[in-house]
């Protein structure tokens, strides 16, 4: 998985920089292009700190506002009101967050003010980094502050992040009115006057706050409690690191492969909620291979709910509830690349074609609020459009959802021009995409912590059923000790998963399959080989190499092929086993 990885990298770099793909939105998406490009030359080397951020806080341009922020006026600032009001504009307007995100959202007629904590940048790496943050920060604060920034002043503002970083979110969430707004020095008017210096708002517009106590408290802590220089450098560095993260986070490696990963996410994060589709567009993802996929998951899901009712080695109540859980199981893929006027509103307007990156930020983030307001956008929503960017095939236990991201239509994961074989994606994509439903209902899944402690969980399976399962992972580790180390129970509940997937594959296979095909005994044999050729080589790991969620260590993809395979329809015929062969042994050991 790791080569198909830098493979999909690669073809993604290419789609957007070279501006590929459908065309609808063209302009848009020209400045999406436009915009990711000058990140990679912007990241490509270390950061110039002082005149980043001097071009970020000058940055001035005809069409769009900029965030004109004279850093010698903000040192003279000790109004925490006024420091408010700023932070506000900056987040409302110039989407610049500093300790919260303040958005109008509308949805239908209804508009809501919305108000977000943002995380203290210690919160957004591990400890292990924070040494090395607190470092840069400092330099950072130094680039800004000049010589108002002495070495006490950039302790306290790294010891102020670090604060708000220790302090765990509190107030949970609320909805109240403006109005009905408690936070000590910043009650509800002072909201109001704020927000509406660049926006009218309803008198009874209601606030939808996360983690409201712990807004207030950091406003607190920073405006109000914080005396010194530290107070306004402290706001501008959380500015400047919505562009300075990147820098930082290619600090210890700018190899191109990593500089790629990061402008994506610098692109995505620029366009937000339409960037999903945009990428689908890039990616030349259309709605023809959107009914394939669709189509595939209705029959994997289908194929699995078959293939359970016939486990003869499952007890009828276990099976009868495990078939009521693949009821309830969803499946969410990639977004299409078609959009609602309303979707594309915010976007349409905001154009980049400059070179600079720190310059096409700005622009790209700035809003006019009076007419553009945000989507109305669930945490669910929200959570699966950021599974949907990265490339790995998920599964969310506690909601039941298996979440396919745009890399698996992506070759050589899947291929597109296969109307006569389309049992090479069914091989891949079907294999992968039905071993992670599987995982939803196998032992793994079935464990009830009854202490809390993994170790002491126990099963929702009979003990007819556990013990049957338990026959065929003994038979297993028996017939295999020759060829890799036994495995564990979560290692063969992995290869079960295999093993059920490559019988869902087989029997997609032959239903697609064209009369030709079938009726060719030498043409259905070669294909049967390379179905299970496919779908083993997709499982393929090196010793030692990095796990994430799709790769399985070694001796697990090992034995997922074995077990998986050797028990997997006509595959002693297709390749010719002896009986007598530790394949065929294997395929002995499973009695679905």
């Amino acid at each position: 998985m790791a080569d198909v990885r830098n493979n999909f990298s690669i073809v993604r770099h290419e789609a957007i920089s070279q501006n590929q793909g459908e065309a609808e939105h063209i302009e848009v998406r020209r400045s999406a292009s436009v915009f990711y490009n000058s990140c990679l030359a912007f990241a490509g080397k270390s950061a110039d700190l002082k005149a980043t951020t001097e071009e970020l806080f000058k940055c001035v341009t005809v069409v769009f506002q900029a965030l004109n922020i004279s850093v010698t006026e903000w040192l003279k600032m000790t109004d925490p009101t006024q420091l408010f009001d700023h932070i506000v504009h900056l987040s409302l307007v110039n989407r610049f967050h500093v300790i919260m995100d303040v958005s109008i959202i509308h949805s239908g007629e209804q508009r809501t003010l919305q108000v977000n904590r943002i995380p203290a940048l210690h919160n957004l790496v591990r400890e292990v980094y924070h040494a090395s943050l607190a470092k840069y920060l400092g330099q950072v604060v130094k680039a800004i502050g000049k010589d108002g920034a002495t070495g006490a002043v950039v302790n306290e503002v790294v010891a102020l992040d670090k604060k708000r970083a220790g302090k765990l979110p509190e107030g949970g969430d609320a909805q109240l009115s403006l109005n009905e707004i408690q936070c000590k020095s910043f009650p509800g008017k002072t909201w109001r006057d704020a927000i509406e210096k660049d926006v009218s708002l309803p008198e009874n517009i209601t606030v939808s706050a996360t983690v409201a106590g712990s807004v207030c408290d950091d406003l607190n802590a920073v405006l109000v409690d914080t005396k010194t220089a530290a107070r306004p450098l402290y706001i501008l560095a959380q500015v400047s690191a919505h562009v300075l993260t990147y820098d930082y986070e290619l600090s210890e490696n700018r190899e191109a492969s990593a500089v790629r990963d990061v402008c994506f996410r610098a692109t995505a994060s620029a366009f937000e909620g339409v960037w999903p589709h945009f990428l689908s567009g890039f990616l030349f993802i259309n709605s023809w291979i959107e009914e394939v996929v669709n189509a595939y998951m209705s029959y994997i899901k289908m194929g699995i709910k078959s293939q359970v009712g016939n486990w003869t080695w499952m007890a009828e109540g276990d099976r009868s509830a495990t078939l009521e859980k693949l009821g309830n199981i969803q499946f969410t893929r990639f977004y299409g690349h078609g959009m609602s006027k309303e979707a594309i509103q915010c976007t349409s307007g905001r154009q980049v074609s400059d070179t600079s990156f720190v310059s096409n930020m700005v622009r790209l983030k700035y809003r006019d609020v009076s007419n553009c307001t945000s989507l109305s956008v669930s945490r669910n929503e929200a959570l699966i459009r950021q599974i949907l960017l990265g490339n790995e095939l998920t599964v969310d236990p506690s909601r039941l959802m298996v979440t396919l991201p745009p890399m698996y239509v992506v070759p050589p994961m899947y291929y597109r021009q296969v109307e006569d074989d389309k049992f090479i994606n069914i091989a891949v994509l079907g294999t992968q995409f039905a071993r992670k439903v599987v995982s939803l209902v196998d032992r793994s899944s079935s464990l009830q912590a009854t202490t809390g402690a993994t170790k002491n969980a126990t099963s929702s399976w009979s003990k007819g059923t556990l013990a049957n399962y338990s026959a065929f992972q003994d038979c297993y580790n028996n017939k295999s000790a020759h060829l890799h180390e036994k495995l564990n129970g979560e290692q063969f509940d992995d290869a079960f998963s295999v093993m059920a997937s490559m019988h869902i594959a087989f029997e997609g296979k032959r239903d697609y399959e064209r009369d030709y095909v079938k009726k060719s005994t030498n043409r259905m044999r070669a294909s049967n080989a390379i179905l299970y050729k496919r779908a083993c080589l997709s499982l393929c790991t090196a010793r030692g190499a990095a796990q994430d969620a799709n790769t399985l260590d070694y001796t697990t993809a090992y034995a997922a092929c074995l077990f998986g395979a050797a028990n997997a329809p006509s595959f002693a015929e297709t390749f010719d086993c002896k009986p007598e062969e530790t394949m065929s042994s294997i395929g002995r050991c499973y009695t679905g």
